[in-house]
């Protein structure tokens, strides 16, 4: 499940930055006990310490997971299509709008790889960096922007996909969800020091969009969102491919103290 491997991808970066190891436990408080609002993961150290965990998705906007869901479906076949078939200096981004998801077929996975192949190349540089797919290909409003990478290896997947919103909104809808998943979360969390033992709490945040999730303006809002709540011991932001795999996170707080700058964690850069 993909909770459980964001999960486990942040316990993994806290060691990395040197908290204690923890292993998440099989068992799942919140399926085990339906009647009690439990906790999603308990995890333990080897000095027998126990971790309670929540996890949660953040959203840029009120039913984002829902398209992202219906689009990455429909839109999955087109990566495998263009595996190795792009210039290798540079990623790509297919970016669609909310309301174009459903007219999104999984039946034109084959031609929109194939335009793909075919204008991939001659994208140049930012602002000449992208292109409208046609009409006739997909009836879903699709573009195509290509970034090209310098002096390293490209680690996340080449060809990305992102939903084109309004970005200067998206700050004002990441806080209130923020402050909704705060709100839900965070008493769970201080709960659980009693019903289960627990001595160290982690908050787990997944998102699936870069481009709308800012990781460093993301600090400011988790401290406003937090605040009236009983603050967890670490608050860590997963960001989750296109595959759902997480391959990047930051973490915002540890044990009695926010951080003032997040900290970076990767498997490839370790």
């Amino acid at each position: 499940m993909t909770d459980e491997r964001v999960t486990d991808f942040a316990l993994t970066a806290l060691q990395a930055e040197g908290s204690p190891a923890f292993t998440r436990r099989r068992d799942r408080p919140d399926e085990a006990v339906r009647d009690e609002k439990s906790i999603d993961f308990l995890a333990s150290s080897g000095a027998g310490e126990v971790m309670g965990i929540e996890h949660t998705r953040i959203e840029p906007y009120e039913g984002f997971i829902a398209d992202w869901n219906l689009a990455h479906a429909r839109l999955g076949p087109v990566r495998e299509l263009l595996e190795s078939k792009l210039p290798a200096d540079s990623v790509f981004d297919l970016s669609f709008e909310p309301a174009s998801a459903t007219r999104i077929s999984s039946r034109d996975s084959g031609r929109i790889a194939d335009w793909i192949e075919a204008v991939a190349p001659a994208l140049g540089r930012p602002p000449d960096h992208f292109a409208q797919c046609p009409d006739e290909i997909c009836r879903g409003r699709l573009t195509l922007y290509r970034w090209p990478i310098t002096g390293g290896v490209i680690t996340t997947p080449q060809i990305r996909y992102r939903i084109g919103i309004d970005t200067a909104a998206a700050p004002t809808h990441l806080s209130t969800r923020c402050r909704r998943a705060m709100d839900a979360k965070l008493g769970k969390l201080d709960d659980a020091r009693r019903k289960h033992h627990v001595e160290t709490t982690l908050l787990c945040l997944e998102s699936s969009d870069l481009q709308l999730t800012d990781p460093f303006g993301l600090a400011d809002v988790l401290r406003a969102a937090a605040e009236g709540h009983p603050v967890p011991d670490f608050v860590v932001l997963v960001m989750v491919g296109p595959d759902g795999e997480p391959f990047m996170s930051w973490t915002y707080r540890q044990p009695g103290r926010w951080l003032p700058r997040p900290l970076f964690y990767s498997h490839d850069a370790t």
